[in-house]
């Protein structure tokens, strides 16, 4: 078990081993006298695909016929059970909003105006959730992007600047009375970390927002707030997360996958990775049929469908 870089005030830990497993483990020699309820007790996982199997874990580890399971909940659904007093604009109302806009300046002939208005909200909400806020001036505004792009300027630059800030407080406008779903997310974290009482434990949780890892800097200044992640010993595991690790923390794709290689000279995911040419859609929608019934009648029982996009 080594030490793990968390917000201040936060106890870190990496385990080796099953992650939920040994998250288990863990849990059960810090809670062991809180047995046989550990009902007031918070984990937050990334997803809660992994709930159930979480839970098991929890019942194993604990090894007792009747246990009392902790809350198990990813921390937005937690925040979202936190009421506030303000109108929560619905994405459906902020998108025809911007399409208004758009259609208003009369910018973009011809292009999506839906898809860029569904490309701008997740541009906002990602300002919003880092607690960015644009300046109100543009010149401001502009020279702060230059500034971020190293001094690169131009008509590109300008356009996409001027799109932004322009929208950015149209939206400000047509959202007075009520707060976009980011805000209100916020405003639910604020009031919720004063309102933990037990300790809170945080699996898997990497590249969260600042909001976020201030509610947990927040939390840490009461009750215990444990962040617990995997050590990654398996190659397989290391190598898909350097192919996705966060660009804006981490060395470029290349420089990651020559490191990997040095690691690990020949690929832990030889053998298990495959590609199909899919000549369109429909033909990849039938290989994807095909392969998971392959797997089924192989007697594999967890199979994920990952995709770009819902569509």
């Amino acid at each position: 078990m080594k030490n793990h870089s968390a917000p201040a005030g936060v106890i870190a830990a990496t385990l080796d081993g099953a992650p939920l497993e040994a998250a288990a483990a863990y849990l059960m020699a810090r809670e062991r006298s809180a047995l046989p309820d550990w009902s007031p007790i918070t984990v937050l996982l990334p997803t809660l695909y992994p709930a159930a199997e979480f839970s098991a874990a929890l019942g194993h580890a604990a090894n007792r016929p009747t246990v009392l399971l902790p809350r198990i909940t990813t921390l937005k659904a937690w925040a979202e059970h936190v009421p506030i007093e303000p109108r929560i604009l619905a994405n459906s109302q902020r998108e025809a909003l911007l399409y208004q806009a758009l259609k208003a300046i009369d910018w973009l002939q011809g292009a999506d105006r839906w898809q860029i208005s569904a490309e701008l909200l997740t541009l906002f909400d990602e300002l919003t959730t880092s607690q960015i806020a644009l300046p109100l001036s543009f010149d401001a505004f502009l020279q702060q992007l230059e500034t971020a792009y190293r001094g690169s300027s131009g008509a590109p630059l300008h356009f996409e600047a001027t799109l932004v800030h322009r929208l950015w407080f149209a939206m400000v406008r047509g959202a007075a009375a009520e707060i976009d779903p980011a805000a209100a997310y916020l405003m639910q974290l604020s009031r919720l970390a004063t309102q933990v009482s037990a300790p809170v434990y945080a699996i898997g949780l990497y590249d969260l927002a600042p909001a976020e890892n201030a509610f947990l800097t927040n939390v840490a200044q009461r009750h215990p707030v444990i962040q617990l992640h995997s050590a990654g010993n398996d190659p397989a595991h290391e190598l898909l997360a350097a192919a996705w690790a966060n660009p804006e923390h981490n060395a470029d794709l290349r420089s990651r996958a020559l490191a990997c290689r040095t690691r690990h000279p020949h690929s832990p995911l030889q053998g298990k990775l495959a590609l199909f040419a899919a000549t369109g859609l429909e033909q990849e929608a039938q290989a994807i049929d095909v392969k998971v019934r392959q797997w089924l009648l192989a007697g594999k029982k967890r199979i994920a469908v990952i995709v770009q996009d819902r569509l």
